[in-house]
């Protein structure tokens, strides 16, 4: 065999395949942050601990996804049953499971070793507050330059619902999803789906329907649309799909971990992110109040979304960061401030809060989507939004509006996507050459 044939051939075929595949293990690599260690009373949330008698409670396990994940959830079933317990919903979006049991048993339930976190089924999720103002409002419609509309690109918007049968809409909502089986119950939703529409208009919605009339929503309910949406896409893999978020939970009366130890609804967006779903959270009215930043908005995969006016001046009411445990939210910021918006009856509002400039950007999502397509990840799509940024507050980045507003002219948005042409034909040559270089080594040695 001649060696360094060898040698050069295998050295081919090693920069052939740097030169194709190298996009794929960078983009879709994510960080593991480990499990806390926590005790058994730590494991059970403070509502739960206070709560008596029999009720719903949400009971998050280890084991993220699996087989192991499945047998955890059926362990847990066999001792609930064993306590008189009754399960509502099984999860699949986190391991999780809705069960109905007498608040005496809690405790043996988190000293299960599967067991990582126990809370209470309540309505812990709002819309955010918002003002209905006199002031003349911002249309949003030309927010973004460029030549692309959103085609092809679907977004799913959690809230209050939306009416269908509006002009705005007219065949875009392709499904639904609803706790109450009516289309909406509220306002809000509608008012942020027609931003999503007023900035791209071709693309296509999917009306998850989960709050109250009173703007409120229930854990459980949250869980089970964010399932539909995760069934919905592993049927359309082929669909690029935005979740918008206009809605959060307040850390007042909740506890999050932030990144290191998120809690069940971080780690429901964490799962939908690394699925191949782009993620888009409001980061709350809270205003200048530290560790303000709602969940999911914290979550290290959900783009968090601070409020700007129109003159890229933070909101007062925009929550400002870091998260719960010290790191960089919100992302990014966009107009949220006296906004022009279609309600459920068809009729303009003027409204402000980080719910609005929310959906600007998942629409801004939708037309880079649009634009590259597959070729790029969920975290290349955050990066490249947080990269083309006009600064704005404090130089680089700050906690009051993340990396700055995003670039208005979407066909600045310029990438390198290492899956090109020209790298696909060299690395393809190069490795052909490289195999041919072993073959013909190998063929010596036989001689």
């Amino acid at each position: 065999m001649n060696k360094r044939l060898f040698a050069l051939g295998v050295t081919l075929v090693v920069i052939g395949i740097l030169l194709i595949f190298p996009y794929s293990y960078v983009s879709q690599s994510y960080p593991h942050f480990a499990s806390a260690n926590i005790s058994v009373m730590a494991k059970i949330d403070t509502a739960s601990l206070n709560s008596t008698g029999r009720n719903e409670y949400i009971v998050e396990l280890v084991t993220p996804s699996g087989i192991q994940a499945l047998e955890e959830q059926n362990n847990l079933i066999s001792v609930l049953e064993s306590y008189g317990g009754e399960v509502k919903a099984r999860y699949s979006v986190v391991n999780a499971l809705n069960v109905e049991l007498d608040s005496q048993y809690l405790v043996n339930i988190a000293n299960l070793p599967y067991v990582k976190r126990i809370y209470l089924n309540r309505n812990v999720a709002r819309i955010f507050p918002f003002e209905v103002s006199g002031e003349n409002g911002t249309e949003l419609e030309n927010i973004f330059e460029g030549n692309y509309t959103g085609k092809g690109v679907v977004i799913a918007v959690v809230d209050t619902g939306i009416n269908p049968d509006l002009d705005i809409f007219d065949g875009k909502v392709i499904d639904t999803f609803t706790i109450s089986g009516y289309d909406y119950v509220h306002w809000h939703g509608n008012a942020v789906a027609s931003i999503i529409v007023s900035i791209a208009p071709d693309v296509s919605l999917i009306n998850v329907m989960v709050f109250q009339s009173d703007g409120s929503a229930y854990l459980a309910d949250i869980l089970q649309g964010l399932d539909f949406i995760q069934r919905w896409h592993r049927s359309h893999l082929d669909v690029p799909l935005i979740v918008s978020n206009s809605w959060g939970i307040s850390q007042a009366n909740w506890h999050c971990g932030g990144w290191q130890s998120p809690c069940i609804m971080c780690e429901a967006i964490n799962s939908l992110t690394k699925q191949g779903i782009a993620v888009v959270n409001a980061g709350g009215n809270e205003g200048a109040v530290h560790d303000a930043i709602n969940c999911p908005g914290q979550a290290y995969y959900a783009l968090c979304v601070a409020s700007v006016n129109k003159d890229f001046e933070w909101s007062y009411f925009s929550s400002v960061g870091p998260t719960t445990d010290g790191n960089k939210k919100p992302d990014i910021a966009e107009i949220g401030e006296n906004v022009v918006v279609i309600d459920t009856s068809g009729n303009e509002r003027v409204v402000s809060g980080t719910s609005f400039a929310t959906p600007v950007v998942s629409a801004l999502l939708a037309l880079l989507m649009e634009k590259y397509g597959t070729k790029l990840s969920i975290m290349d799509y955050y990066n490249i939004i947080r990269q083309n940024t006009i600064d704005v507050e404090e130089q680089g980045y700050d906690y009051k509006t993340g990396y700055g507003v995003p670039n208005a002219n979407v066909d600045l948005y310029v990438v390198e996507i290492n899956i090109d042409v020209v790298r696909m034909y060299a690395g393809s040559g190069f490795i052909f050459v490289g195999l041919l270089c072993v073959g013909v080594a190998y063929g010596k040695r036989k001689v």
